[in-house]
């Protein structure tokens, strides 16, 4: 599956790239991501989550960058 070019790029809604915004270490995006898998179950985090998504904290608030909007879409119902 192909995606429009920019959607893939992980960008923060505001226009900042998501490596300037998380400030985290790979070890905490990845202990994130593994509270979410927990969350959600095993086959949604493979199929919308795994490889595809990135967590971040900025301003006491939890931000997950996904590559296109029909991801986004899907987190927001």
């Amino acid at each position: 599956m192909t995606q429009p070019a920019g959607h893939d790029d992980f960008a923060d809604p505001d226009g900042a790239p998501a490596q300037d915004v998380a400030g985290m270490s790979e070890p905490d995006s990845t202990r994130i991501l593994e509270t979410i898998r927990g969350c959600v179950g095993e086959q949604n985090f493979q199929h919308w989550f795994l490889n595809r998504a990135h967590a971040a904290v900025q301003n006491d608030q939890l931000k997950v960058f996904v590559p296109n909007p029909f991801i986004l879409n899907w987190l927001q119902k």
